[in-house]
This record gives C-alpha cells, sequence and structure tokens, in this order.
C-alpha cells in the first residue's frame, strides 16, 4: 500500500521518482501499473484549472444542465486537451517508428504499444521510465527532447515551455503564413500580449538550453553532445530523464543543471 501511494504521488506530481533501482523498467510487460501511472501523469500535467473547469463540465452533463458540447469548455481547457491529445499520440507513434526494431524490438505489438504511450506520457515531465534511456537511439532521443522542452500545461505540476505556448507559436506562424495581423486559435483571436508572452517563453528556453548545453561541452568534453542536450532539457523541464550519464558528472555540472531545474520550476518569465 505505501508503495502505491509513493508512487501515485510521484506520478500525479510529475516527479519521477521511483522505490526500485531500474525505477519501472520491471514493469515494461505490465500494461496495467503502465497505463495507471501514465494516467496519474498526464492528469497532473493538465493543470488543476483545467482539472476543475472538466470536472464542472462533466457534472453539469450528467444532471443534464448542459449540452454535450466541448466548445462550452473555456479555451484554455480545449487547448490544453486537444494539445495534449495529440502530442501524446504523435510522441508514442514517432517513438514506434524510431524504436520499432530498437529498445521495442523484444517485445509484442501489444506492449510495443503499451511502452511507446507510457513513454510519450512521461517524457513531458514525469521521468519514469520503463526502457533502458542509455539503449535508445538517436532518433528517439531527439524526438524525446522535443516532448521534454514542450513539457505540460501552465498550472499543472510539469515544467517545460507549455503546451498552450506551442499552441499560441503554432497560431502565429499560421496568421504570419497567411498574412493576417489578427492571431485565432479554435474560433478565438488572442490579445497580442499572449503572443509575445509565448515567443519570450520559447526564446528564453531556447537560450537556456544553449548556454547549458555550451556550459557543459566545456567541463565534460568526453560526453556526446546529444546526451548533454538531453539532460539540459530534462533539467530545465524539470522531467528527471537520463542517459545514465548524471551520475558520471563532475560537481560543476551538476550545479548547472541544478541551476536549469531551478529556472524550469520557477519558470523563465517570473
Amino acid at each position: 500500500v505505501f508503495y502505491a501511494a509513493f508512487h501515485s504521488v510521484s506520478a500525479f506530481c510529475n516527479a519521477g521518482f521511483a522505490l526500485w533501482p531500474a525505477n519501472l523498467m520491471t514493469f515494461d510487460r505490465q500494461p496495467l501499473v503502465l497505463g495507471t501511472v501514465a494516467a496519474l501523469v498526464v492528469l497532473g500535467g493538465l493543470g488543476f484549472t483545467v482539472l476543475i473547469d472538466l470536472g464542472a463540465w462533466i457534472a453539469r452533463r450528467r444532471v443534464g444542465d448542459l449540452p454535450p458540447r466541448f466548445s462550452r469548455l473555456a479555451l484554455h481547457t480545449r487547448m490544453v486537451v486537444l494539445t495534449s491529445a495529440v502530442l501524446l499520440l504523435v510522441g508514442a507513434a514517432g517513438f514506434l517508428a524510431c524504436e520499432w526494431n530498437g529498445t521495442l524490438a523484444g517485445y509484442g505489438w501489444g506492449h510495443r504499444v503499451s511502452n511507446a504511450l507510457f513513454h510519450s506520457a512521461i517524457t513531458r515531465t514525469a521521468g519514469f521510465n520503463a526502457i533502458d534511456m542509455g539503449k535508445v537511439g538517436e532518433p528517439g532521443l531527439l524526438l524525446t527532447i522535443g516532448l521534454m522542452f514542450i513539457g505540460a500545461s501552465p498550472g499543472s505540476t510539469g515544467g517545460g515551455i507549455k503546451t498552450t505556448t506551442l499552441v499560441v507559436l503554432i497560431a502565429a506562424i499560421r496568421a504570419l503564413a497567411a498574412n493576417r495581423d489578427a492571431v485565432h486559435v479554435l474560433g478565438r483571436s488572442l490579445a497580442a500580449r499572449v503572443v509575445k508572452t509565448a515567443l519570450v517563453l520559447f526564446a528564453l528556453g531556447t537560450t537556456a538550453v544553449f548556454l547549458g548545453t555550451l556550459a557543459l561541452s566545456i567541463l565534460e568534453p568526453q560526453i556526446p553532445a546529444l546526451k548533454l542536450v538531453f539532460e539540459v532539457v530534462s533539467a530545465l523541464g524539470t522531467v528527471g530523464l537520463s542517459t545514465g550519464i548524471t551520475s558520471g558528472l563532475c560537481p560543476a555540472s551538476k550545479l548547472v543543471l541544478c541551476l536549469l531545474m531551478f529556472i524550469g520550476r520557477v519558470g523563465p518569465v517570473t
């Protein structure tokens, strides 16, 4: 019971701490365990505002006080839910493609899909792992870096630049390509300040990744650059995943990661 409670809290709070030396790798063929942990991670990553809005919407639907229309939810809630769902599915499909003949090669179809979905869910700041990250190929690491950089949603227990920032940036690019002044998301126009904030978050996030990677490259010249980038993005996104190099880093490198984790937790804009 204690182990169940500990890992439930660790999952919902996107902490990623496990009480086994191999993290959750011993459960790689147990979809129920992986699915439960992934569901808690996703719920924690949605944000408390979104959970409250969804709860109220479901409650009102059950008593017949509200038509079953997704558009009745707040714009923020719709953005977060849709983006999280797309990232979960795209991340899982991408990881399947990258690691089909790699770390997933020894599994059947069902276990490959469950492990890919689990990996896609936990890379968005949870930090659990059911497969050996040290054996993941470069394409899989690059995909994971992208998911970790995006992270969870505003007001959640996760880090990253946030899902809503990604949506606003994509909407701004579409508006620019169509030569429109107004930026629209799901039929609603966004204030200029929202777009500027998203651009600032992205710029500060990429700057932190560049400077952190540069610092680690100077301090750890013997480690491949991709693994250093992975470590930096994992720290900035408060994810906690590693390819296995963390324990071998020098004290100065660990202090750099500490600083990145602190920045990632309080937020670059703060």
